[in-house]
């Protein structure tokens, strides 16, 4: 999970730095993007603290260098995925076994590194703009989860 010195935020660090050793010997310009689906608020930005700051990060006798490969080819996008469960067609208490669209992602893309036919996918929408994917996490916190709640202990 996203914690400080996981074992996922450790292998994210090696995976991040081998990419970062290879282009510095061998060339490369293309984007890297990583892309999670905890429900953490700014998880691409807790995620890019995490890398930095992990043990492994941290002794690197490059880590500068590999800072600023971070900052110019890394993008730590953040993300926000929720699920819209209906009910079974004609029994209103029975939720149906699959959420519809399967998933609700939304993706910050502030610096266009992912393809455009992501955005085509059923349930993906790619925000652009900075402070977009805000309004779309205020409008599931409040309206939604809102609405949610307030039927359960109506």
């Amino acid at each position: 999970g996203i914690a400080h010195n996981s074992a996922a935020m450790q292998a994210l660090a090696e995976f991040l730095h081998a990419q970062h050793v290879a282009r510095s010997r061998h060339g490369g310009e293309q984007p890297i993007s990583v892309l999670n689906t905890d429900n953490v608020p700014l998880n691409g930005d807790a995620i890019r603290s995490h890398v930095l700051s992990c043990d492994f990060t941290q002794s690197l006798p490059d880590v500068d260098a590999f800072g600023a490969f971070l900052s110019r080819f890394v993008t730590f996008h953040n993300t926000m995925v929720d699920r819209i469960t209906s009910h079974r067609e004609g029994e209103t208490e029975v939720p149906r076994t699959e959420p519809l669209p399967s998933k609700a992602l939304v993706v910050e893309d502030l610096r266009s590194t992912l393809p455009p036919t992501l955005s085509a996918l059923p349930g993906v929408c790619a925000r652009t703009e900075p402070g977009k994917l805000a309004i779309d996490v205020e409008m599931k916190l409040r309206i939604a989860n809102g609405t949610h709640t307030a039927m359960v202990y109506a």
